[in-house]
């Protein structure tokens, strides 16, 4: 207990207060909501750290196949769940650490020392007042030794807290050096968890040699300093407090200095504030992806049934003339394409058609289910015939002569002004309208009904093969995916109007032929259906990235896929995203290329496409607000289909 002390100016009562040994409340008076507080901080940091960063570290440190999405794959809510509640966590933290600086200051301004603000904010046990002056089970050590266990507990304390600090820090820090260097995930676990080992191992060393050093190694129950009567006046505890024993090894520190308590207050909150930034645009980058891939990569499954539906047709085309070129049957294409044209605005970016053919085919709006077998039935309404027999004479009819003769063809150089403008993506490529070739294929049909009607049935069977051949040639060598599906169409017409054919020339064995092939390939396609299923996001990547690169693939459909893969590539998982795609990645790319391009334009669509769906050239060249702040998290600026160059496509 503290014993009064009458104000005396005589020298025996100063004599008997320096020499006789006091005993000092505590916890210090002011400073009793912050005992022990500091390891419920820690607490509440690691079990953060661990909810926010290690899902992080896992997605970003885990080496993962090329085409592999992660190790949350499509489970996407995974990482914004945990950053969420892993963030709301640290928010408790940060305000208790705000709130422990804030009464720390206080204290510093009613006159006590940093350092007893320190030996406060670690007594978890409330036995430093013990330690301090060698009371209870610390009576049998002396003033030295006392010391240094408090130093040891004070180091160890201060390690545990750098621990906790390290771990987001760390994070951001080799998130930042992968981003923008050269490092392997090993490397990155070791930035980040490495120091954090090292300093939980150094504290719990510490707080083993004190607790040996004290006889107590933590086990005991400590007893509480309650019983002790706090002192009335700050400025009397600490005066009783300087008189006790060795002042070197008991000191307060300085009562000086409260300004610093609150800049470490600003700086903490602005470094939390900085370290969230790119903590939140990385669970953005990590949740996108998963989001995107939902509702980007399509179910082609449909369209390689059209295909393998109509594939037995290919006996039908007409011999090929291998003197039509493949620059002519893409010219042929186009004015075929552009019937009706009048001239396109610079910024369509199609060519002109070699042949022009202002006059259109009409408004051709009639069913187009077996029109052959219509017209011999007169099953075609007089408005309908009418408009066939005024365009039957069309000159651009005869592009399918050319068309369906051809043994390849460059639509793409035909198609569009090469070489493309800077400021184009792959997703603003001008998208080919067909209209006028479905619609010529059909006056092609019915002229070809009409030449059976006048007994040319020679004549009537080559217009309806011109029909098939043209549409097998847009299969094969269109780089559009829609291209080859009207090409599809195209065969179909073709094939309704040859059986119809036969079935008129008397041909019937050639009829039943080509009709029970159709149902053959429906009945297999319709089993195939029913064991095929689904498959997983991961499988789906690998299936994209082997059509792309497989010859026997619809060719439209390796080029609506590669776009799709380079896009999503590099953001496939927060590994590649940060990391960067490998060296395989950039085999593959050279490999497709050495594969599909076969003309000067296609190198053009090539070039393109390797940028992705949204970037441009010229976006590469851009720099802006959003782009600084995801090339810090994913890469350096100016890196084809990553994620920051995505960005700038916005």
């Amino acid at each position: 207990m503290i014993d009064s002390i009458k104000q005396s100016g005589s020298e025996e009562e100063v004599e008997t207060r320096v020499t006789t040994p006091r005993f000092v409340s505590w916890p210090p008076p002011g400073l009793e909501r912050i005992q022990g507080t500091l390891w419920s901080i820690l607490g509440l940091l690691v079990i953060g750290d661990g909810i926010l960063i290690l899902p992080l570290l896992l997605s970003i440190a885990t080496t993962e196949s090329r085409w592999s999405p992660g190790p949350f794959s499509d489970q996407w809510w995974i990482l914004p769940l945990t950053t969420m509640f892993g963030l709301f966590i640290m928010l408790s933290a940060l305000l208790r650490i705000l709130h422990l600086l804030r009464s720390a200051r206080k204290a510093i301004v009613m006159g006590h020392g940093r350092l007893t603000v320190a030996q406060v904010s670690i007594d978890a046990h409330k036995d430093v007042g013990f330690l301090l002056q060698g009371g209870r089970m610390y009576a049998h050590l002396d003033a030295a030794a006392r010391g240094t266990i408090l130093k040891l507990r004070l180091i160890g304390a201060a390690l545990y807290s750098a621990a906790a600090l390290w771990i987001p820090f760390g994070f951001i820090l080799a998130l930042f050096i992968a981003s923008h260097g050269s490092i392997s995930t090993g490397t990155f676990w070791d930035i980040t968890m490495l120091p954090v080992g090292l300093c939980v191992i150094t504290a719990f060393t510490l707080r083993v040699i004190a607790g040996s050093r004290s006889g107590a190694v933590g086990l005991k129950i400590r007893k509480t300093a309650a019983e002790f009567q706090a002192a009335s006046q700050v400025d009397g505890w600490a005066e009783d407090y300087d008189l006790i024993g060795n002042e070197s090894i008991l000191r307060r520190g300085s009562s000086t200095g409260e300004k610093g308590f609150r800049i470490t207050s600003i700086a903490f909150i602005v470094s939390m504030i900085l370290l969230w930034i790119p903590i939140l645009i990385l669970v953005f980058g990590g949740a996108i992806t998963p989001i995107i891939t939902q509702f980007a990569i399509p179910r082609f499954s449909g369209v390689q049934e059209k295909i393998v539906r109509i594939e037995y047709m290919r006996e039908y085309r007409l011999e090929p003339d291998y003197a039509i070129t493949a620059q002519e049957a893409g010219d042929a294409l186009q004015s075929l394409n552009l019937v009706g044209w009048h001239g396109l605005p610079q910024e369509a970016l199609q060519r002109s058609p070699v042949r022009v053919y202002k006059a259109d085919f009409g408004d051709q709006r009639v069913r187009s289910s077996n029109l052959f077998e219509r017209y011999l039935n007169d099953d075609l309404a007089d408005r309908d015939l009418l408009r066939f027999r005024n365009t039957i004479g069309h000159p651009a009819l005869d592009e399918f002569r050319i068309l369906s003769r051809a043994t390849d063809a460059d639509f793409a150089g035909s198609r569009w002004v090469i070489p493309f403008p800077d400021s184009l993506s792959w997703s603003h490529i001008p998208i080919p309208r067909f209209q006028s070739i479905s619609d010529g294929a059909r006056i092609q049909i019915v002229r070809a009904a009409m030449e059976f009607e006048a007994g040319n049935h020679r004549d009537a069977e080559i217009h309806i093969r011109e029909v098939i051949s043209t549409g097998f040639l847009m299969i094969d060598e269109d780089p559009t995916l829609i291209g080859n599906l009207i090409g599809a169409v195209l065969v179909g017409y073709g094939k309704e109007a040859l059986e119809s054919f036969f079935m008129a020339s008397g041909r019937i064995e050639e009829a039943k032929n080509l009709h029970y092939m159709g149902e053959e390939i429906d009945r297999v396609l319709e089993l195939t259906r029913k064991t095929r299923g689904d498959f997983a996001e991961t499988s789906k990547f690998h299936l994209m990235a082997s059509m792309v690169n497989d010859e026997n693939t619809l060719r439209g459909l390796r080029w609506e896929l590669l776009p799709q893969l380079t896009t999503l590539a590099p953001i496939m998982s927060l590994n590649k995203a940060v990391f960067g795609t490998d060296a395989g990645y950039e085999q593959w790319l050279l490999d497709v290329e050495a594969d599909l391009v076969r003309w000067p334009a296609e190198q053009e669509l090539f070039d393109l496409s390797r940028l992705g769906w949204l970037t441009s050239p010229s976006n590469l060249k851009k720099r802006g607000f959003l782009e600084f702040w995801f090339g810090l998290v994913f890469g350096k600026t100016g890196v084809p289909g990553s994620l920051a160059a995505s960005v700038r496509a916005f």
